[in-house]
Protein backbone atom coordinates (compact mmCIF):
# COMPACT_ATOMS: atom_id res chain seq x y z
CA UNK A 1 0.00 0.00 0.00
CA UNK A 2 1.21 3.12 -1.20
CA UNK A 3 2.66 5.55 2.01
CA UNK A 4 0.96 8.61 0.90
CA UNK A 5 -2.95 6.77 0.69
CA UNK A 6 -2.20 4.83 3.72
CA UNK A 7 -5.59 5.23 5.48
CA UNK A 8 -5.19 6.88 8.53
CA UNK A 9 -6.98 4.39 10.68
CA UNK A 10 -4.39 1.38 9.71
CA UNK A 11 -2.42 3.79 12.03
CA UNK A 12 -4.38 2.54 15.31
CA UNK A 13 -3.21 -1.05 14.46
CA UNK A 14 0.69 -0.25 13.28
CA UNK A 15 0.04 1.08 17.30
CA UNK A 16 -1.93 -2.16 18.87
CA UNK A 17 -0.16 -5.07 16.77
CA UNK A 18 -0.15 -7.96 18.13
CA UNK A 19 -1.43 -6.91 21.97
CA UNK A 20 -5.05 -6.98 20.60
CA UNK A 21 -4.50 -10.80 20.82
CA UNK A 22 -1.27 -11.85 23.19
CA UNK A 23 -1.59 -8.52 25.88
CA UNK A 24 -4.61 -10.10 28.02
CA UNK A 25 -7.31 -8.97 26.35
CA UNK A 26 -9.95 -11.08 24.18
CA UNK A 27 -11.35 -9.00 21.72
CA UNK A 28 -13.08 -11.88 20.11
CA UNK A 29 -14.69 -14.09 18.17
CA UNK A 30 -15.39 -16.36 20.79
CA UNK A 31 -16.06 -20.25 20.36
CA UNK A 32 -19.71 -19.73 19.41
CA UNK A 33 -19.37 -16.49 16.92
CA UNK A 34 -16.05 -18.81 15.20
CA UNK A 35 -18.33 -22.13 14.92
CA UNK A 36 -20.91 -19.72 13.37
CA UNK A 37 -18.47 -18.37 11.12
CA UNK A 38 -17.13 -21.72 9.44
CA UNK A 39 -20.16 -23.13 9.21
CA UNK A 40 -20.43 -25.50 6.54
CA UNK A 41 -16.00 -24.77 5.64
CA UNK A 42 -14.10 -27.22 4.68
CA UNK A 43 -10.75 -28.08 2.86
CA UNK A 44 -12.21 -26.95 -0.30
CA UNK A 45 -13.05 -23.96 0.97
CA UNK A 46 -11.08 -20.60 -0.16
CA UNK A 47 -11.84 -18.16 2.74
CA UNK A 48 -10.81 -14.42 3.30
CA UNK A 49 -10.86 -13.43 6.90
CA UNK A 50 -11.01 -9.72 7.28
CA UNK A 51 -8.47 -8.11 9.66
CA UNK A 52 -5.21 -9.93 11.01
CA UNK A 53 -6.11 -9.03 14.57
CA UNK A 54 -9.16 -11.74 14.30
CA UNK A 55 -6.66 -14.66 15.26
CA UNK A 56 -8.64 -16.65 16.85
CA UNK A 57 -10.77 -17.39 13.78
CA UNK A 58 -7.94 -17.59 11.73
CA UNK A 59 -6.39 -20.12 13.44
CA UNK A 60 -9.69 -22.21 13.59
CA UNK A 61 -10.19 -21.59 9.98
CA UNK A 62 -6.44 -23.27 9.11
CA UNK A 63 -7.26 -26.11 11.27
CA UNK A 64 -10.00 -27.02 8.50
CA UNK A 65 -7.37 -27.25 6.09
CA UNK A 66 -8.97 -24.61 4.28
CA UNK A 67 -6.68 -21.84 1.76
CA UNK A 68 -7.06 -19.11 4.37
CA UNK A 69 -6.47 -15.35 2.85
CA UNK A 70 -6.53 -12.48 5.39
CA UNK A 71 -6.79 -8.60 4.71
CA UNK A 72 -5.61 -6.40 6.25
CA UNK A 73 -4.94 -2.54 5.94
CA UNK A 74 -1.72 -2.57 8.39
CA UNK A 75 1.17 -3.85 7.46
CA UNK A 76 2.88 -4.54 11.11
CA UNK A 77 -0.65 -6.01 12.60
CA UNK A 78 -0.11 -8.69 9.54
CA UNK A 79 3.57 -8.87 10.31
CA UNK A 80 2.80 -9.70 13.58
CA UNK A 81 0.13 -12.19 13.18
CA UNK A 82 2.16 -14.18 9.85
CA UNK A 83 5.08 -14.58 12.37
CA UNK A 84 3.12 -16.25 14.54
CA UNK A 85 1.10 -18.60 12.49
CA UNK A 86 2.66 -19.98 9.78
CA UNK A 87 1.02 -22.17 7.49
CA UNK A 88 1.50 -23.14 4.11
CA UNK A 89 -2.32 -22.26 3.32
CA UNK A 90 -2.34 -18.87 5.05
CA UNK A 91 -1.70 -15.74 2.96
CA UNK A 92 -1.92 -11.91 4.21
CA UNK A 93 -2.66 -9.29 1.53
CA UNK A 94 -2.35 -5.65 2.53
CA UNK A 95 -5.53 -3.97 1.32
CA UNK A 96 -7.64 -0.75 2.51
CA UNK A 97 -11.71 -2.38 2.42
CA UNK A 98 -12.35 1.58 1.94
CA UNK A 99 -10.74 1.21 -0.95
CA UNK A 100 -12.69 -1.11 -3.41
CA UNK A 101 -9.80 -1.46 -5.96
CA UNK A 102 -7.48 -2.38 -3.49
CA UNK A 103 -8.90 -5.70 -2.82
CA UNK A 104 -8.96 -9.24 -5.35
CA UNK A 105 -12.20 -9.46 -7.09
CA UNK A 106 -14.92 -12.99 -7.49
CA UNK A 107 -11.90 -14.92 -5.64
CA UNK A 108 -13.48 -16.07 -2.20
CA UNK A 109 -16.29 -18.83 -1.15
CA UNK A 110 -16.59 -17.17 2.42
CA UNK A 111 -15.87 -13.82 3.57
CA UNK A 112 -15.76 -13.37 7.38
CA UNK A 113 -15.22 -10.35 8.87
CA UNK A 114 -15.95 -10.46 13.15
CA UNK A 115 -17.46 -6.43 14.10
CA UNK A 116 -14.90 -5.26 10.73
CA UNK A 117 -18.06 -2.72 9.86
CA UNK A 118 -18.32 -1.76 13.38
CA UNK A 119 -14.65 0.17 12.56
CA UNK A 120 -15.56 2.43 9.70
CA UNK A 121 -17.78 6.17 9.85
CA UNK A 122 -20.73 5.95 7.48
CA UNK A 123 -18.83 7.21 4.34
CA UNK A 124 -16.71 4.59 4.78
CA UNK A 125 -18.95 1.29 5.53
CA UNK A 126 -20.32 2.33 2.09
CA UNK A 127 -17.05 1.71 0.57
CA UNK A 128 -16.21 -1.35 2.49
CA UNK A 129 -19.33 -2.82 1.67
CA UNK A 130 -18.58 -2.27 -2.31
CA UNK A 131 -15.46 -4.12 -1.34
CA UNK A 132 -17.32 -7.18 0.54
CA UNK A 133 -18.86 -7.92 -2.95
CA UNK A 134 -15.95 -7.29 -4.91
CA UNK A 135 -14.00 -9.95 -2.93
CA UNK A 136 -17.15 -13.02 -3.12
CA UNK A 137 -17.37 -15.48 -6.04
CA UNK A 138 -20.98 -15.92 -7.76
CA UNK A 139 -22.64 -17.81 -4.89
CA UNK A 140 -20.08 -16.85 -1.84
CA UNK A 141 -21.01 -16.12 1.63
CA UNK A 142 -20.52 -12.46 3.36
CA UNK A 143 -20.44 -13.45 7.33
CA UNK A 144 -20.55 -10.08 9.47
CA UNK A 145 -20.69 -9.70 12.64
CA UNK A 146 -21.70 -6.37 13.56
CA UNK A 147 -22.22 -4.95 17.08
CA UNK A 148 -25.75 -3.22 17.05
CA UNK A 149 -26.43 0.42 18.95
CA UNK A 150 -23.80 2.06 21.42
CA UNK A 151 -20.99 0.26 22.59
CA UNK A 152 -20.35 -0.30 25.81
CA UNK A 153 -17.38 1.53 26.46
CA UNK A 154 -19.03 4.67 24.73
CA UNK A 155 -21.28 5.35 27.63
CA UNK A 156 -18.88 6.31 30.47
CA UNK A 157 -17.12 8.35 28.03
CA UNK A 158 -20.62 9.99 26.81
CA UNK A 159 -21.85 10.82 30.07
CA UNK A 160 -18.75 12.38 30.84
CA UNK A 161 -18.92 14.88 27.63
CA UNK A 162 -22.23 15.58 29.25
CA UNK A 163 -21.36 16.33 32.26
CA UNK A 164 -18.73 18.87 31.54
CA UNK A 165 -20.54 20.30 27.97
CA UNK A 166 -18.22 18.68 25.23
CA UNK A 167 -20.56 15.04 24.21
CA UNK A 168 -21.08 16.91 20.75
CA UNK A 169 -18.16 17.63 20.15
CA UNK A 170 -17.40 14.20 19.53
CA UNK A 171 -20.43 12.46 19.01
CA UNK A 172 -23.00 13.05 16.19
CA UNK A 173 -26.29 11.93 17.43
CA UNK A 174 -28.13 12.80 13.99
CA UNK A 175 -25.40 10.34 12.14
CA UNK A 176 -24.85 7.94 15.68
CA UNK A 177 -20.87 8.48 14.58
CA UNK A 178 -18.39 9.20 17.75
CA UNK A 179 -14.86 9.92 17.42
CA UNK A 180 -12.43 9.51 20.44
CA UNK A 181 -9.78 11.77 19.18
CA UNK A 182 -11.93 14.64 19.74
CA UNK A 183 -12.39 13.35 23.28
CA UNK A 184 -8.61 13.21 24.14
CA UNK A 185 -9.39 14.84 27.62
CA UNK A 186 -11.85 12.57 28.53
CA UNK A 187 -10.19 9.57 27.82
CA UNK A 188 -7.70 8.45 30.60
CA UNK A 189 -10.52 9.04 33.14
CA UNK A 190 -13.68 6.70 30.77
CA UNK A 191 -11.37 4.29 28.90
CA UNK A 192 -11.46 0.69 31.23
CA UNK A 193 -8.63 -1.69 31.23
CA UNK A 194 -8.00 -4.17 28.22
CA UNK A 195 -6.33 -6.63 29.64
CA UNK A 196 -2.35 -5.87 30.15
CA UNK A 197 -2.64 -3.52 27.00
CA UNK A 198 -0.36 -0.06 28.68
CA UNK A 199 -3.19 2.83 28.96
CA UNK A 200 -0.92 5.19 27.01
CA UNK A 201 -1.23 2.57 23.98
CA UNK A 202 -4.87 2.31 24.52
CA UNK A 203 -5.70 5.87 24.45
CA UNK A 204 -3.48 6.14 21.31
CA UNK A 205 -5.31 3.40 19.51
CA UNK A 206 -8.77 4.52 20.02
CA UNK A 207 -7.75 8.11 19.29
CA UNK A 208 -6.16 6.93 15.96
CA UNK A 209 -9.47 5.13 14.56
CA UNK A 210 -10.72 8.18 14.59
CA UNK A 211 -14.60 8.36 13.79
CA UNK A 212 -16.96 5.22 13.74
CA UNK A 213 -20.38 5.03 13.05
CA UNK A 214 -22.49 3.13 15.34
CA UNK A 215 -24.91 0.86 13.39
CA UNK A 216 -28.70 -0.67 13.83
CA UNK A 217 -29.84 -3.39 11.94
CA UNK A 218 -31.69 -1.91 9.30
CA UNK A 219 -28.83 0.63 7.96
CA UNK A 220 -26.75 -2.42 8.25
CA UNK A 221 -28.48 -4.30 5.82
CA UNK A 222 -29.20 -1.29 3.28
CA UNK A 223 -25.69 -0.61 2.70
CA UNK A 224 -24.39 -4.08 2.18
CA UNK A 225 -27.48 -4.81 -0.15
CA UNK A 226 -27.03 -1.21 -1.72
CA UNK A 227 -23.58 -1.77 -4.04
CA UNK A 228 -23.93 -3.34 -7.44
CA UNK A 229 -21.23 -4.71 -9.59
CA UNK A 230 -20.95 -6.11 -12.88
CA UNK A 231 -24.76 -7.64 -12.32
CA UNK A 232 -23.64 -8.97 -8.90
CA UNK A 233 -25.44 -7.90 -5.87
CA UNK A 234 -25.35 -8.92 -1.95
CA UNK A 235 -28.30 -10.84 -0.51
CA UNK A 236 -29.14 -10.70 2.94
CA UNK A 237 -30.14 -14.61 3.99
CA UNK A 238 -29.60 -14.86 8.01
CA UNK A 239 -28.97 -13.22 11.19
CA UNK A 240 -28.07 -14.95 14.21
CA UNK A 241 -26.46 -14.15 17.47
CA UNK A 242 -24.15 -16.65 18.07
CA UNK A 243 -23.03 -16.10 22.05
CA UNK A 244 -25.29 -14.88 24.71
CA UNK A 245 -22.59 -13.21 26.18
CA UNK A 246 -22.64 -10.67 23.52
CA UNK A 247 -26.04 -10.21 22.89
CA UNK A 248 -25.40 -7.02 21.03
CA UNK A 249 -23.90 -8.85 18.57
CA UNK A 250 -25.52 -10.02 15.54
CA UNK A 251 -23.86 -12.16 12.57
CA UNK A 252 -25.05 -11.13 9.13
CA UNK A 253 -24.73 -13.60 5.94
CA UNK A 254 -25.00 -12.39 2.84
CA UNK A 255 -25.14 -14.14 -0.52
CA UNK A 256 -23.41 -13.18 -3.77
CA UNK A 257 -26.24 -13.19 -6.62
CA UNK A 258 -26.44 -12.49 -9.98
CA UNK A 259 -23.37 -12.10 -11.88
CA UNK A 260 -23.81 -11.75 -15.52
CA UNK A 261 -23.13 -15.22 -17.54
CA UNK A 262 -19.78 -13.69 -18.68
CA UNK A 263 -18.15 -12.52 -14.99
CA UNK A 264 -19.20 -16.26 -13.17
CA UNK A 265 -17.53 -18.24 -16.46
Amino acid sequence: MDKDTKNAKAEAWDVMRRQYWAGGYNGGPGALDVKAFLEGVDATSSICILGASTIGLIKAALARSCLVTVVDFSEKTMGDMLKELRSDTLTGQIADLTKPDSVPQNTFDVVAGDRIFNRFDAREAEKAAQSMLRLLKPGGLLRTKIRLGIYGRDIPLMQAGFEDGTLLEFYNPATSEIDYSKAVHLLSNTLSAHGNIPSTVLQEFYVLRGREKRFNLAEVIDLHEAPRQNGARLVHTRAVYPDPDTPADILITFRCEGHSQKDAG
